[in-house]
């Protein structure tokens, strides 16, 4: 299996944009059934509650692939459950190349923090450098909470992981013969 080069902001949000236009339209075809159900007398409200949440993270997803591109349309919205569904993006993305990426427990982050929309692109743009072909983490050990990936992952994901460094204030890569690792600020999780 060929681990993909990480690829530059532009090339990572076209991919990303990619996926969300398809999620988009899948979307809009439940609304337009569901106002098909309306017209008859139905009323799914479930059905429209589940649509409008789905619509609800789709704009943040674009307003987060934005920002990577310099338009910050997001201001000072954040979103708890960002990670997961920025990885979830990725795992889409790299599934249209036949690549599995299993995802790991994940924390939420706290909505609070400046650096969480910043947290959320580096570290999808990190798992998507590594692909699905090294194993990796994303956990808390020793006080600390870690990108973790197997040192066999090369320079490239070790570029990934030092670009996505010098993004985060506080964040540092480490690494031992074993694993590289992304340590990321202490304060912007919320763990189970």
């Amino acid at each position: 299996m060929v681990v993909p080069e990480p690829c530059s902001a532009e090339d990572f949000a076209a991919l990303a944009l990619n996926v969300l236009l398809e999620r988009v339209a899948a979307t809009t075809g439940e609304l337009e059934r569901l106002r098909a159900q309306l017209r008859g007398g139905r009323a799914p409200q479930r059905e429209l509650a589940d649509a409008c949440a789905a619509l609800e993270e789709h704009g943040w997803l674009f307003g987060l692939f934005a920002r990577e591109l310099g338009s910050d349309v997001l201001f000072e919205r954040r979103e708890r459950r960002g990670l997961q569904l920025a990885l979830e993006l990725v795992r889409e993305m790299l599934a249209r190349e036949r690549i599995e990426l299993r995802l790991p427990p994940l924390p939420e982050l706290d909505s609070g923090d400046r650096r969480c929309n910043t947290l959320c692109a580096v570290v999808a743009r990190c798992v998507h450098a590594a692909g699905g072909a090294l194993e990796w983490d994303f956990a808390r050990a020793g006080g600390e909470t870690a990108l973790s990936f197997s040192a066999s992952a090369g320079p490239r994901l070790q570029r990934a992981l030092e670009d996505g460094a010098s993004r985060i204030e506080g964040a540092r890569v480490r690494g031992d013969g074993r694993e590289l690792r992304l340590v990321l600020p202490r304060d912007c999780w919320v763990w189970p």
